[in-house]
């Protein structure tokens, strides 16, 4: 399961990164659903989530839920602490459920790097208790100012070319999903 906005749709890209996702050799082959929505806030995801993500909860195999949210509250004013407040419940409501919850980090976006480090610094302190961590700090898509390079960022810096999506996303989501 993937919740989330406009970068787990794939904006501007041919391909997400949920449709890119590979796991190692001896996984039952898993069934991915892609929940982005354009514009979506993590307030929003929240409050969706138990008619949207929890009716595909299955415990006949790994539920694995990958909700990357938060950049878009943040860039509509609300506070990091509001919006980490909000993971937080939202990572408990899902493994009430039983998902495992995989939180990868926010990528870098015009204006909003500063506050991207201060949600990133929670996120990476996983007060939320989440079962795993897509990490993108410290590659060309979470670095400050990453959202100038045009390789890795369309022209509005906020959405991954596909070529970031391709070389960063889905590996390193991959990454996080696989002991699942």
């Amino acid at each position: 399961m993937a919740d989330g906005d406009s970068i787990t749709v794939g904006f501007g890209a041919a391909t997400p990164y949920t449709m890119l996702l590979t796991l190692p050799a001896g996984h039952a082959p898993w069934t991915v659903f892609n929940y982005g929505v354009n514009g979506e806030s993590l307030a929003t995801m929240l409050a969706n989530a138990p008619t949207v993500v929890d009716p595909r909860f299955t415990s006949a195999h790994p539920s694995v839920d990958t909700v990357w949210g938060g950049t878009n509250d943040i860039a509509s004013g609300a506070t990091v602490a509001a919006t980490y407040a909000n993971m937080v419940s939202y990572v408990a409501a899902r493994h009430a459920v039983g998902w495992k919850v995989i939180v990868p980090t926010m990528l870098s976006r015009v204006g909003l790097d500063v506050q991207k480090n201060a949600y990133n610094a929670l996120i990476l302190a996983n007060t939320a208790g989440a079962d795993a961590i897509a990490d993108f700090t410290g590659t060309p898509l979470g670095c400050d100012g990453c959202y100038t390079n045009s390789t890795w960022f369309q022209a509005d810096g906020i959405h991954p070319t596909q070529a970031g999506i391709t070389t960063y996303e889905a590996p390193i989501i991959s990454t996080a999903a696989a002991p699942f």
